[in-house]
């Protein structure tokens, strides 16, 4: 293992930012194991990011790491507003079997493959409106296509206004900032404060006015015990908001991206549209929406590969970086939507996986799939697009096209 002496990693850095996957094969071949400054202790094989996710001592519970609780004030008093905020905000990422099982349980149904395809001609529908009003000769993929599709997708399940959708992408795109490496915890606590008053308005409204949806459902659970509380509500309905935009966002230019970028991919899709399932889980391998998760923890002493852990330490599986790992994909660092044997880890892994990986699959099938039925054209209006301002969930600021 590496330390902090060796600055391999720099989440900050905006070279890092635009081109993270330098770091990563150095990361991979001199430290696949590497302790920042703050403790944190980075896998980068996919060997070890596997490991990590079937151990039995990972916990998801991040304030329990010795980093976060090394992030917090010294002042007493201010320090414990820190952690008081902290538990209000904590969702079904932060939870641990059986408070997980059980809010799991209550969600899958709302994203099983069966409900994800009994929406796809809503989804399809929102797809050809989108393409509808785009007009051209350039335009921005992020805010004019990308952007909206998956909100309007998780407002309809959520019984949501669409005429929110603006003031939401506002909100959401700061939560998403809050949760890279190094953010402070009043920064942090403040984006998660900022959208749970959001969704507590929402479903005050909801409660008045209830309708067939998964909001309605979610407070009725809460009503009747399902949920612990309403605090427990607010934080799960926003992060279901989120969840059901900000990647899939991410995943949808990508896709577009790396296909306009590999002009022999797009022409084999082009021949063979059935390929497109395939392309997005080589998307979703080759540069996946969420490139890391938050630091998690170790329960009790656990191996991983060749290093010791310790109860305590805060761990974080670097997806992006596991999923070009030669040692378990052949030709890792190619782009290629025929690969058959496709074992990543876009979506995470185990217990925690994605709930909502079948719905973001199905509109990035959709999305990509009519996008260039539409305009067979399409192309890059710039060779160097801006990339948002954060690493942990990454995706492009803009994307600027021409059909």
């Amino acid at each position: 293992m590496t330390d902090s002496t060796d600055l391999l990693f720099d989440p900050t850095d905006p070279a890092t930012r635009r081109d993270p996957y330098p770091t990563y094969r150095r990361m991979r071949a001199e430290a696949p194991v590497w302790r920042s400054p703050e403790g944190v202790h980075y896998l980068s094989r996919y060997q070890d990011c596997y490991a990590l996710f079937r151990n039995p001592a990972l916990s998801y519970d991040t304030l329990t790491t010795r980093a976060f609780h090394d992030s917090l004030s010294p002042d007493p008093a201010v320090r414990e507003r820190q952690l008081a905020d902290a538990r209000r905000s904590r969702t079904i990422l932060e939870l641990d079997p059986p408070e997980h099982t059980r809010m799991r349980g209550l969600l899958t149904r709302a994203f099983s493959v069966r409900t994800v395809e009994a929406s796809e001609p809503m989804i399809s529908g929102y797809v050809d409106q989108l393409l509808d009003g785009l007009n051209g000769p350039t335009i921005d993929l992020v805010s004019d296509f990308a952007v909206m599709l998956p909100v309007l997708v998780i407002c309809d399940m959520l019984g949501v206004p669409v005429d929110e959708r603006h003031q939401f992408i506002a909100i959401g795109h700061a939560v998403t900032r809050s949760v890279d490496p190094g953010v402070p915890v009043d920064d942090r606590n403040a984006a998660n404060q900022r959208l749970r008053d959001y969704i507590a308005t929402l479903v005050a409204i909801r409660r008045e006015h209830p309708g067939d949806d998964l909001m309605t459902r979610l407070i009725e659970a809460a009503d009747d015990g399902r949920l612990a509380d309403e605090e427990e509500l607010l934080s799960n309905t926003g992060l279901l908001l989120l969840a059901g935009f900000e990647s899939t966002t991410n995943l949808i230019t990508n896709a577009v991206y790396q296909l306009l970028s590999h002009p022999d991919q797009l022409a084999a899709l082009t021949e063979e549209p059935a390929h497109i399932r395939t392309a997005i889980e080589e998307v979703l391998r080759f540069d996946p929406p969420v490139h890391m998760m938050r630091p998690r923890t170790i329960t009790g002493d656990a191996q991983l590969g060749d290093t010791q852990f310790h109860q305590g330490d805060a761990v974080v599986p670097m997806l992006a970086a596991a999923n070009r790992d030669p040692a378990e994909f052949e030709d890792a660092e190619t782009f290629d939507i025929r690969r058959s044997v496709n074992r990543h880890m876009g979506f995470g892994l185990g217990h925690h996986m994605c709930l909502g990986a079948a719905l973001a699959r199905m509109e990035a099938r959709l999305a990509v799939t009519r996008l260039f039925a539409r305009f067979p054209a399409l192309a890059l209006a710039t060779d160097e697009p801006a990339f948002r301002p954060h690493l942990t969930v990454r995706g492009f600021a803009e994307l600027p096209v021409t059909f």
